[in-house]
């Protein structure tokens, strides 16, 4: 149906304009590595920097605190980044040349935007059944904890389908997780 109407390349032609796009893609993948480790140890660190540090109550790894699951989504988040920051150093060095980084970004900004909602206190902390105000030392009123999510969300599928050069074949699947993480 769609060679029909002239919609399809031809798949040299498609080879070669998925490889025209691969450096633009490797090189905002680089960027959003970059970006999104630093927001990490911006916004995690001290985080868990002050509450492992407090007397009484301080934080351990234990599957009933919700300090376990907010640090947990912000470690992995960590790693996602370096995966992806060490994948496009690779890149320039001359390796993967063969990797599909449109696959890369999209499943890495799928996982973002899927663990968007984890990464807030108030989120966390609801899920395990407990109240922020009593778990966090420095804990204030949670005044647009819903509103910073979906922000999050709206903000990671915005910035994909506009800045990332990934064919809609694949583009589909991030904006989808985007509407599939409110039902959870």
């Amino acid at each position: 149906l769609y060679k029909s109407r002239g919609l399809s390349f031809p798949p040299f032609e498609e080879a070669k304009y998925v490889r025209s796009l691969e450096r633009r893609l490797v090189f905002a993948s680089l960027w959003f590595a970059a970006i999104g480790m630093a927001i990490e140890a911006v916004s995690f660190g001290p985080i868990y920097i002050k509450e492992a540090g407090r007397s009484e109550d301080p934080f351990d790894w234990d599957g009933s605190d919700s300090r376990t699951i907010f640090f947990s989504v912000g470690a992995i988040n960590t790693l996602v980044c370096i995966w992806g920051f060490c994948t496009t150093m690779c890149w320039y060095a001359g390796g993967m040349r063969q990797w599909n980084f449109e696959l890369q970004g999209t499943v890495l900004c799928t996982f973002n935007v899927w663990t968007a909602f984890m990464a807030n206190a108030w989120f966390s902390s609801r899920l395990v059944g407990g109240d922020p105000r009593d778990i966090y030392a420095d804990y204030t009123e949670p005044h647009g904890s819903e509103t910073v999510g979906a922000l999050g969300v709206v903000t990671i599928v915005l910035g994909v389908s506009h800045l990332l050069p990934i064919r809609t074949n694949m583009l589909w699947i991030v904006p989808a997780s985007g509407a599939l993480v409110y039902p959870m």
